[in-house]
């Protein structure tokens, strides 16, 4: 991928997806993998006026290792330390940046039983920020690269640099990264919500029924008045325009929680906390999922099912 199209790719994400204004700090999350775009990233939210950008950095491998090695009872425990970190930042009204480059495969093997164990006890510790970040209140976008784990995943029957390149122009084109001109793109892009969105909150459907041929049918009920919302958001505290997500084609609203019957079959696998789930087959009744199964990884499925009500 070519050095521009990268910047404009970074670009994007920190001046379109976080909005970063002058004087902001910003925080980037990223695997280690993926260093050179993230410190890409890092200079432009610099040049966009950013007051500091520090850069949180993953490590996959030894994240493996952790799960395979730690000793049991670290699975319950989430550290204080990084839950008041983010309260810092939080509260000093950061941008945070996420830079997704992962394994789909990264977690097969591990005890599914310690992944539920340590993402429910982080997801208790981390609920105030978690609040902020999907009422809005604080900005925040997500983007993705390639991974080499990730290019094999996609393209088995060609070479590693074949299959990156042919991921990274996957991922340019489907975030609208790939013009001279991708912020006006996405301008464009984000005025076709608008269409969207106002129709169908003008229909006020009762339900939606989806089919397909792999075996879905099923009918969601909608709540009286539903609101549909979709494309960018506005940060509730600052009256800022973010996009969340790059890419994204995502209208969306807020079922009925009792009005879900019938059968959803996946029509692709479900890349979950380093395990690659296929063939997700749930039956829904009164909204609630009454079976289901799974032809890879049915534990893991289990998990998600099984984490709350």
């Amino acid at each position: 991928m070519n050095q521009q199209t990268l910047k404009n790719y970074a670009n994007l994400l920190v001046r379109t997806g976080g909005n970063v204004q002058k004087g902001q700090p910003v925080v980037i999350t990223s695997d280690i993998e993926a260093a050179h775009f993230a410190r890409l990233v890092q200079d432009t939210a610099y040049d966009a006026g950013a007051s500091e950008v520090t850069i949180l950095w993953g490590d996959e491998a030894s994240t493996r290792t952790k799960y395979l090695r730690a000793a049991d009872e670290t699975f319950d425990d989430y550290p204080d330390w990084i839950v008041e970190r983010y309260k810092y930042w939080d509260n000093k009204g950061v941008v945070y940046l996420h830079i997704t480059s992962g394994n789909p495969d990264l977690l097969n093997g591990v005890d599914p039983e310690r992944i539920k164990r340590f993402g429910k006890v982080a997801r208790e510790k981390m609920r105030e920020h978690s609040a902020l970040t999907m009422s809005h209140k604080i900005r925040w976008s997500a983007c993705a690269i390639p991974s080499p784990a990730w290019a094999e995943k996609v393209f088995p029957n060609i070479s590693e640099d074949e299959a990156m390149e042919e991921l990274w122009e996957l991922i340019i084109k489907a975030a609208r990264a790939d013009g001279d001109d991708p912020i006006a793109d996405w301008r464009k892009h984000r005025k076709s919500f608008v269409n969207n969105v106002n129709y169908l909150n003008e229909q006020q459907f009762t339900a939606l029924r989806l089919t397909t041929g792999l075996g879905t049918n099923i009918t969601i009920g909608l709540n009286e008045n539903h609101v549909w919302k979709g494309g960018g958001s506005i940060c509730a505290n600052e009256g800022l325009p973010f996009f969340p997500n790059i890419p994204t084609e995502e209208i969306f609203t807020a079922p009925n929680r009792n009005i879900a019957d019938g059968r959803v079959v996946a029509s692709i696998p479900l890349s979950y906390q380093g395990n690659l789930i296929e063939g997700i087959d749930l039956t829904f009744k009164g909204g609630v999922v009454t079976e289901y199964k799974a032809s890879k990884n049915q534990e893991s499925l289990t998990n998600i099912l099984e984490m709350d009500e």
